[in-house]
């Protein structure tokens, strides 16, 4: 099963610190000035 969820916010970091330190997700990729727009990979390694 795959799940994939994107989410607009105005404070990429208090969501990004959100996943990674209350969730325990991991960061796996990012990008940075995508048609105007930063974003963050975050999930778990290794999974499909």
């Amino acid at each position: 099963m795959h799940l994939r969820v994107a989410r607009h916010t105005n404070n990429l970091e208090t969501i990004e610190n959100f996943y990674i330190n209350i969730l325990g997700f991991e960061r796996l990729g990012g990008f940075n000035n995508h048609n105007n727009y930063n974003g963050v990979f975050i999930g778990k390694p290794n999974l499909d």
